[in-house]
């Protein structure tokens, strides 16, 4: 039997635009609630996907004969989202970490110019804020143990020094202390295997 009306349209099958809108609302909605019903209650990690391992790439760059500096740990919850090593004539080395409350930590080792750095890395209208200074035997195998303090009214913190003729700043969201632990585990020493490859591509190795 034939199931159109007398126009030609379809019979019990027809709906009417404000029909079908309405069923379209109803379903957007729902999918909505079920979203925001999942992420209320997901014990994700923060992170959504594996963090970089950056220490690869400082290996590589060791191999190359290119001194880094680079943290040896990162605090548990911690994670490395990019790393990214600029080769000479200008050499740079940029890591990017967030900790386990999502608060970034950058780090870049440069040439050039600590306003030029600190301009474009933390603010324009940065400012002067106390130095960080390790002594003793918490000063012990450190890459530097003053650190020039900075900031911005945002609530940025940045810690610089200059180690070997380079520029080196430490800048984030993270607190002053979060900071500060993460600039006690800058180091320059080989990573596991760097050395021995380096050995490895002397002459008569």
């Amino acid at each position: 039997m034939s199931e159109t009306g007398s126009a030609g349209r379809p019979g019990r099958y027809s709906r009417s635009f404000g029909g079908l809108v309405g069923a379209m609302v109803v379903t957007v909605v729902g999918v909505l609630v079920v979203f925001g019903l999942r992420n209320l209650t997901s014990d994700e990690d923060v992170f959504d996907r594996e963090p970089v391992d950056y220490l690869a790439l400082v290996r590589d760059v060791q191999v190359a004969g290119v001194d880094v500096i680079y943290p040896a740990t990162l605090p548990s919850g911690w994670g490395a989202t990019d790393v990214d090593f600029t080769p000479a004539p200008e050499p740079a080395f940029d890591l990017s970490v967030l900790t386990s409350d999502s608060e970034y930590v950058g780090l870049r080792v440069a040439d050039g110019s600590l306003d030029d750095m600190l301009e474009s890395l933390v603010d324009e209208d940065y400012s002067e804020r106390d130095p960080l200074v390790f002594s003793g035997a918490e000063a012990e195998g450190l890459v530097a143990t003053r650190w020039e303090g900075f900031g911005d009214e945002g609530g940025d913190t940045a810690y610089a020094a200059e180690v070997d003729g380079q520029q080196v700043l430490v800048y984030g969201s993270a607190s002053p202390q979060e900071l500060s632990g993460y600039v006690a585990r800058l180091t320059d020493v080989p990573v596991e295997g760097a050395s021995d490859a380096d050995q490895d591509r002397q002459p008569g190795g």
